[in-house]
């Protein structure tokens, strides 16, 4: 970075205890201004006026007015801006007025990037390409990234997926053969690891976290760790001493999910109900199994120790999302 351009990352609706959204940016902490609030209210009716005001699921119905009633709250003012060029990079959505964006545009030459690390459909900003195209337009944004090659190609996105490199060792992290840490989302999902856990062989170690679980789907969750969220850092210590990660998708997701990012980075074995695994330059059918029905999992190859190598050098670093959006 120079002194002619600065960038920030604002990250909606993040809890500093649990959600990795803050830590895939670890790589480039000391380079960029990070915001883990939409505003800069301390008054906690205020906070959540203005979270209901940016609301996707009202704004996607209709774009609620006078949004520049907040102009002077959000988490970027001018006074934190240089004289060349600034990028804010909105994560999951742009929660800043129309107003304020066209006054950042013309009066400190900034750049408005958005990045998805879920989908349109997950996150609600957006119900078809159409709608999509209004809001970009209603927000000014200049580019939009995905991590989803099917919204990329679906909304007209770029893709990119990043992850840095965490460097943390915990000591009171159990060794595993299988790991899986992860949300409910929906209950396809549990059904899935319902399955993994009957056809586990007794001999194997696995740990499964499930957080988010509703209340009437707990009794379901046998052998299942069940709401018991951890910091991204204890996670990441989990991962470092399992043998394999399993990985399973969203309804509709088509992009690895943050699972198979952790496995190419920290050189673990990866189970996966995602077919486009295959098509991964870091695809290697000794290191990624893939399966579409828990009954085709081949468990002495869960179970077997092996040197795992990706070959990564960093592709996922989010130091290349930042040169490419100045080089493009």
């Amino acid at each position: 970075m120079n002194d002619n351009e600065k960038w920030f990352v604002v990250i909606n609706g993040i809890n500093k205890n649990i959600n990795f959204g803050l830590y895939v940016w670890n790589d480039i902490a000391d380079e960029v201004t990070i915001k883990t609030e939409v505003s800069n209210l301390s008054n906690t009716i205020l906070k959540k006026m203005i979270k209901a005001h940016f609301s996707n699921k009202l704004n996607n119905i209709i774009n609620l007015p006078f949004k520049g009633i907040w102009n002077n709250h959000f988490s970027i003012q001018p006074d934190e801006l240089c004289s060349g060029t600034n990028y804010i990079i909105f994560q999951t959505g742009v929660k800043y007025s129309p107003t304020y964006i066209k006054f950042l545009k013309e009066k400190y030459n900034t750049k408005i990037i958005l990045y998805m690390p879920d989908t349109i459909e997950n996150i609600g900003i957006a119900y078809d390409k159409q709608s999509f195209e209004r809001y970009k337009k209603y927000y000014q944004i200049d580019r939009c990234f995905s991590f989803d090659p099917h919204d990329c190609e679906e909304y007209d996105m770029e893709f990119f997926d990043f992850y840095s490199f965490i460097r943390t060792d915990d000591l009171s992290a159990e060794s595993t053969d299988l790991l899986y840490i992860g949300n409910y989302r929906n209950h396809e999902r549990l059904e899935i690891l319902k399955g993994v856990v009957k056809k586990t062989p007794g001999e194997l170690n696995y740990k499964i976290r499930l957080n988010s679980v509703p209340r009437d789907k707990i009794n379901e969750c046998v052998g299942i760790e069940v709401n018991q969220p951890m910091n991204y850092n204890e996670i990441v210590a989990y991962t470092k001493k399992t043998k394999c990660i399993l990985e399973i998708l969203n309804n509709g997701q088509k992009g690895n999910t943050l699972r198979f990012k952790e496995a190419v980075c920290y050189n673990k074995k990866l189970l996966t109900n995602n077919e486009a695994a295959r098509y991964s330059k870091y695809y290697n059918p000794k290191f990624i199994q893939v399966f579409r029905d828990v009954k085709e999992i081949n468990w002495d190859w869960v179970k077997k120790d092996v040197t795992v190598d990706y070959g990564y050098e960093g592709e996922f670093s989010p130091r290349n999302f930042l040169n490419k959006i100045k080089v493009d």
